[in-house]
């Protein structure tokens, strides 16, 4: 996704990826991202770009950057896994680079920035 999505209604991943560039951004609405329950599909949000809320569920995962980039999350960050016997929580994926001019704290990878969690 490139450019601002003006929605003010949820976002709502349940399969496939979202991928919001380093141009883009979800300002005004929480962005949920889980799996379909009737196909167990898992769902991913990545990128460099900025979203409001970001709300995991069972199974998602947040892949922060773009090899390498930082992810920004300006309301909170919300992770939600299972308490069931074969847990398949919530997770966070990441690229480990060593490039030049590579974003990121320590500029050696993926980030993520929150304003809250």
């Amino acid at each position: 996704m490139e450019g601002k999505c003006e929605c003010t209604m949820d976002t709502k991943v349940k399969e496939g990826t979202l991928e919001v560039t380093k141009t883009g951004s979800i300002p005004n609405s929480k962005t949920e991202v889980g799996r379909d329950e009737k196909t167990k599909a898992k769902a991913v949000i990545k990128g460099k770009g900025t979203v409001k809320q970001v709300q995991l569920k069972k199974g998602a995962k947040i892949k922060p950057g773009g090899s390498p980039g930082t992810f920004t999350v300006t309301g909170d960050m919300i992770w939600e896994g299972d308490t069931d016997p074969d847990p398949d929580p919530s997770s966070y994926q990441w690229d480990i680079n060593d490039a030049m001019g590579a974003e990121g704290p320590t500029r050696a990878g993926d980030s993520l920035t929150c304003k809250a969690l």
